[in-house]
């Protein structure tokens, strides 16, 4: 089991790979088993973007509605207590559409006719591996450990495990 620290330096620990995740670390394995490497990844970047849109849609809302002291006051309590949450709205927006870009062209590799199969999978793999090193790009923290994009994302949005598990019946 994997350990690593967020801001508190309280361990939290990240769930094992799966033994399809192990299998496919093996090259000549790759061609018979069915990629899915990277869902977690995706999982925990779109979990994460629901719950970020949440704050900065409110925060949106709010803005608009922030015409007399009252509004104002609302608007300015909201922002101060999901400032966090709200900054990492454009990079994962950013980091969305680069997704959407990869997946527009993985499609076009699927599709096009006049490339052999081999050459399919070869781009197809290139995407993926591009794919994967998006998502899991290393990131130093100020403490200099290291950690992932999207988990230097949940962290920088001031999510993070302890949160979670309170919305579970944990504490917070």
């Amino acid at each position: 089991m994997l350990t690593i620290f967020n801001k508190s330096t309280t361990p939290s620990t990240l769930p094992k790979k799966s033994f399809e995740e192990k299998l496919m670390m093996f090259p000549d394995v790759k061609s018979f088993v069915t990629q899915k490497l990277g869902a977690r990844e995706l999982n925990d970047l779109y979990e994460l973007k629901d719950e970020v849109d949440k704050h900065y849609n409110t925060y949106k809302k709010l803005e608009k509605l922030a015409v007399d002291d009252k509004g104002q006051k609302e608007f300015d309590e909201y922002y101060t207590k999901n400032e966090e949450s709200i900054n990492v709205s454009r990079q994962l927006n950013v980091t969305d559409n680069l997704l959407a870009q990869l997946r527009t062209y993985e499609n076009q590799v699927r599709t096009n006719s006049n490339m052999s199969p081999e050459d399919k999978r070869k781009e197809i793999d290139r995407i993926e591996m591009q794919r994967r090193e998006l998502l899991n790009y290393p990131v130093k923290r100020e403490d200099g450990s290291t950690t992932n994009y999207i988990q230097s994302l949940r962290e920088r949005a001031g999510f993070n495990k302890e949160k979670v598990l309170g919305i579970f019946g944990g504490e917070e």
